[in-house]
């Protein structure tokens, strides 16, 4: 046998997290040396459960394991390509934002607590159309909750909080286009997931005249 040394070698390309969440179907092909590995069968029907069912993604369920932030992020950037709006992250902030935080008290009584005046770093800006976003997660809950003085029985209401949020930036900068999407709820109960909510927002700049 003659060996030679490879003349051109391509650099492997591995299929992302949101390369996946497109086409979940990529997984279900698998070498048939794996066919017979319970481990393997385990972990890759996690995976395709987790693109074609989860609530922030294509379909609908009520447990698993939450993508991050960033991978909420890298689907929000995506969906908004798909109508020629490109984000940017980390090039916008709004100054003095008071933040309408909402609370549910134990008898589900909604209250508004405004937070002291922030600055409102958005989660992408398409500078081109004047558009923006700011993605709400849980964790911006915990960190807001910190700027007010409230009872501790009290809880932050997700899409509430987002939703007036987004209202609010809208009247104060009419100059931009903001739309403001929140992380779904994990027992799926009153939301929409991320790309329900990214086509919304779109459906709503396309009625504005500014795509």
């Amino acid at each position: 046998m003659l060996v030679e040394p490879l003349r051109r070698y391509d650099t492997p390309k591995y299929p992302n997290f949101e390369g996946t969440v497109q086409h979940p179907e990529i997984l279900q092909t698998i070498p048939h040396r794996w066919r017979h590995n319970s481990w393997v069968f385990f972990s890759l029907s996690t995976v395709v459960w987790f693109c074609t069912g989860c609530p922030w993604g294509g379909g609908f369920a009520t447990h698993g394991i939450p993508p991050s932030e960033a991978e909420m992020l890298a689907i929000i950037n995506s969906e908004a390509r798909t109508a020629g709006i490109v984000f940017k992250g980390d090039t916008l902030t709004l100054p003095n934002v008071s933040l309408p935080l909402h609370f549910s008290t134990p008898h589900h009584t909604d209250t508004l607590c405004p937070s002291s005046p922030i600055g409102l770093n958005m989660d992408g800006f398409d500078s081109t159309h004047s558009i923006a976003y700011e993605f709400v997660a849980w964790e911006d809950l915990d960190a807001w909750n910190r700027l007010v003085s409230i009872e501790a029985y009290q809880s932050l209401m997700m899409r509430q909080t987002a939703e007036a949020l987004q209202t609010q930036l809208r009247a104060d900068h009419p100059e931009l286009k903001i739309g403001v999407f929140h992380e779904p709820n994990y027992q799926g109960s009153d939301t929409l997931n991320i790309r329900q909510q990214v086509q919304s927002f779109i459906a709503w700049i396309r009625s504005q005249g500014v795509m």
